[in-house]
């Protein structure tokens, strides 16, 4: 079948689900020519029924005491080459998602005041580490396309997970994580610690350095936990994302059995979005983060009986009927400046939200 007629399909696809409400998600995997395309029905799960999910599809929360756990059955699926995409002419405006609340975004001031709280915990010695993270939340009109955000993304950000996910009746979420929690094929896991943020004009300092090293730490202790075997770490090295640079290492290992479960309940969240030791960060980002992180920060991905493949949801917003809300977030440490990590979130913030600003509202 040739390029445009599959294309023709995908968009005709996509337009059913809009019309239907059902569920659908878009996505390509890093440095990858296939996008693939899963439609039909989302079921809630809870962490104990993940190990006999048979979705095809796993959207995951921060938080899955405060929210559901999203599996999509997919009754369709499409693969194509991602430079024959064409978007759809649809806009918002088609997708009658429910209007929201404004959130109650985290000004400089709040922001600098919790980066403190953190590195005063990191000075009594309850914490090593913990994410600060903000909401950035701006008017949307109905009258833009998604999808065309969707291929800015696949074509600015090849190093990245992309993904473009709606669910019907209550939200839609874009993003492009740089970031994999774990891969799972045929028992062999890969797991990444990505960690420390600067531009590539600037040197790495010993923050950064210590950032990175106690999410590869965490990693590899859950490794061992779990009973992985022939465990093997990679050099860490810097990679790129976007315009901005991280230090990046891989965890290696092998499951005597099928563990995914528990290497969810082990690793999610790593150090890279909740901090360390997990139970304290969490515990002091849920009493003075200043807002509920939903989905931001948990992770997603294709699945299926033979193989897992999950990214941390990262630079990434979520759409409603009237606000793009995107979420950026900085690893603090005792060697932390306030200042500095707030324009690391600024910088971050661009992924996303330039890509919307570069749109005009004619789809």
């Amino acid at each position: 079948m040739d390029l445009i007629n599959l294309n023709n399909i995908l968009n005709s696809s996509i337009e059913l689900a809009i019309q239907e409400k059902q569920a659908f998600v878009l996505f390509a995997k890093p440095q990858k020519h296939e996008l693939y395309f899963l439609r039909g029905a989302v079921h809630e799960l809870n962490p104990t029924q993940l190990a006999n999910n048979n979705g095809d599809f796993i959207f995951y929360p921060f938080d899955e005491k405060s929210n559901p756990i999203y599996t999509l059955i997919s009754e369709e699926q499409i693969t194509i080459d991602i430079k024959s995409f064409v978007p759809p002419d649809v806009s918002l405006a088609d997708f009658n998602l429910p209007m929201s609340q404004k959130t109650n975004e985290i000004n400089k001031s709040a922001f600098v005041d919790f980066v403190d709280k953190i590195k005063s915990k990191i000075s009594e010695g309850s914490l090593a580490k913990c994410i600060a993270s903000r909401p950035i939340q701006n008017p949307l009109d109905d009258g833009i396309c998604p999808f065309k955000v969707f291929t800015l993304l696949l074509e600015n950000y090849s190093n990245a997970f992309r993904y473009l996910i709606c669910l019907p009746g209550k939200s839609m979420w874009i993003g492009a994580s740089p970031e994999l929690l774990f891969r799972n094929e045929e028992n062999r896991i890969t797991s990444v610690a990505l960690a420390g943020t600067k531009t590539s004009d600037q040197d790495w300092t010993e923050k950064e350095i210590i950032e990175q090293k106690i999410v590869g730490d965490y990693l590899l202790d859950t490794f061992k936990q779990l009973g992985l075997t022939e465990i093997t770490v990679d050099p860490i090295r810097t990679v790129q994302a976007g315009d901005i640079q991280h230090l990046k290492n891989e965890v290696h290992g092998f499951m005597l059995e099928d563990q995914w479960q528990e290497l969810v309940a082990n690793m999610h969240p790593t150090p890279a979005v909740g901090g360390f030791p997990k139970k304290d960060s969490i515990e002091l980002i849920k009493a003075e983060e200043g807002y509920e992180r939903g989905y931001y920060a948990g992770f997603l991905g294709p699945c299926s009986t033979s193989s897992k493949e999950f990214y941390v949801n990262l630079r990434c917003a979520k759409i409603s009927g009237n606000f793009l809300t995107a979420y950026v977030g900085a690893g603090i440490t005792k060697d932390s400046d306030a200042e500095k990590e707030w324009i690391e979130t600024e910088k971050k913030s661009k992924t996303i939200l330039s890509l919307f600003e570069a749109l005009t509202i004619d789809c």
